[in-house]
């Protein structure tokens, strides 16, 4: 069988199937329930354009000298539903101020997690907060190069290597292409998800919230509601937060990613800025601070545009990144992802963590999130 790309290495981007022109190429779940290329032969007419696309082991442009904001956007209502500070929606509001479109991940009807364009503020709560599943990227390589070329602003979001997927894809930077980033350590497996929200029987899921700050931003908890009841847990004692955070449910190439020492595709990467009480603890609050990382002219542009709705503070690019270290180093694996995937089909998830997740989940989860 023909191979796009290392299997250990492949992110499931999409790349390759959104730019085969004679669309012999489809995603298929592993047994893992991670998607990966797999092509039909009989159609292929080796143009190698899904290898030219695929960016797995391609380097980043890093000539513009980064930038690092501690940043919230001043409306507290939407700090408190957003998973840190609240600037995405600030983003998205201005991009859709001028009449363009934003692409991010949102839950699907059954709780699945895909890409979706939005072209309205009323969407952007669809966008909003952290989903901890790798989303499908289906047709939006597509549609956002539909959009750039009828002369639409584009914000598209995702991981680093969906944003770097999207950029093989389209082959040329076009000035109306906006791209913003989040810090990953890795994307868990969608079919884990799917069990666990199967096995917790709360019959037909209405809501789920990753990152509720009813405790606190620092404190969160995993919140899911559905017509048969509901529970609200904190990160580190969930059950799927623990397979999460302790890296044994994350896919293959996580931890082997070329996305980082702030190799980065993006215009703006966000994330939580841990650690904020050592650098700027004035700014520090319960409802959450966004760590902006400025990778780029257009990266710097967006800062302006949403300057007089935020409260944000320059930071020294060293001491911003202390407490955000997924930026900089790959997330190891972890010594018995096989033997918890082996199990996947014949043990429950409480059964999954509690056989296959060694010594103190907590202080490990502690120490990875705020580095003290």
């Amino acid at each position: 069988m023909k191979e796009i790309c290392e299997h250990n290495k492949c992110t499931g981007c999409g790349s390759c199937v959104s730019v085969c022109p004679k669309q012999c190429i489809h995603m298929e779940e592993s047994k893992d329930g991670f998607l990966y290329p797999v092509i039909n032969e009989a159609d292929c007419i080796d143009c190698g354009l899904c290898q030219k696309s695929c960016k797995a082991e391609e380097k980043a442009d890093k000539s513009f000298e980064k930038q690092a904001y501690a940043m919230k956007n001043q409306n507290e209502e939407v700090r408190v539903n957003s998973s840190s500070g609240g600037v995405f929606t600030l983003l998205s509001e201005y991009i859709i101020s001028c009449g363009g479109a934003v692409y991010g991940a949102a839950f699907t009807d059954n709780y699945e997690v895909e890409h979706i364009r939005i072209n309205t503020v009323e969407d952007i709560e669809k966008l909003r907060t952290s989903k901890y599943v790798q989303s499908r990227i289906g047709n939006c390589y597509q549609l956002a190069k539909k959009d750039l070329e009828e002369n639409r602003m584009v914000l598209f979001t995702g991981t680093p290597c969906q944003i770097a997927g999207l950029k093989g894809y389209l082959k040329k930077e076009y000035d109306n292409l906006y791209c913003q980033d989040i810090m990953c350590h890795g994307v868990p497996s969608p079919k884990l998800w799917r069990k666990y929200i199967k096995e917790l029987s709360l019959g037909t899921i209405q809501s789920v919230s990753f990152r509720d700050k009813t405790v606190s931003w620092s404190q969160f908890s995993m919140k899911i509601t559905g017509d048969k009841g509901s529970i609200c847990e904190k990160f580190f004692d969930n059950t799927y937060m623990k397979a999460f955070l302790a890296d044994i449910a994350l896919r293959e190439s996580c931890t082997n990613c070329n996305f980082k020492e702030l190799n980065y595709y993006s215009d703006l990467t966000l994330a939580d800025f841990w650690g904020l009480d050592q650098v700027y603890p004035e700014l520090d609050d319960s409802t959450g601070v966004s760590l902006v990382l400025v990778n780029s002219d257009k990266g710097q542009h967006l800062v302006k545009q949403i300057s007089k709705n935020v409260k944000a503070e320059k930071v020294e690019l060293e001491k911003a990144l202390r407490g955000n270290q997924p930026a900089i180093t790959v997330t190891p694996p972890h010594k018995n992802r096989e033997k918890f995937f082996a199990d996947m089909d014949t043990k429950s998830v409480d059964q999954l963590v509690k056989v296959h997740v060694q010594g103190s989940l907590v202080k490990r989860v502690l120490r990875k999130l705020f580095r003290r």
